[in-house]
């Protein structure tokens, strides 16, 4: 999200202007983590996938005080409707 915003705003004020005035309002980014992430490109459908169910996996592990198990999380995890092995 603030890689879209630096370049929405970066041909009228500049790459390093914007991220030094995002740094002082508590958004820290600096250039070069700008640019690398821009060289990085799109993340893949896959691994985006695989980061949802995740944090799905770890809601409901938390919702249900850090202490279930797998036996039990297996089960927590269909009841929430996320059919996973």
């Amino acid at each position: 999200m603030i890689v879209e915003y630096i370049d929405a705003h970066k041909a009228r004020f500049g790459v390093d202007p914007i991220c030094r005035v995002l740094t002082e309002h508590g958004m820290q980014i600096a250039p070069s983590t700008y640019y690398a992430r821009k060289q990085a490109g799109q993340v893949p459908e896959s691994v985006l996938a695989e980061a949802y169910e995740a944090h799905a996996v770890y809601q409901v592990w938390e919702r249900n005080r850090s202490v279930y198990g797998v036996r039990k999380m297996w089960h927590a995890m269909d009841r929430a409707g996320v059919r996973m092995g």
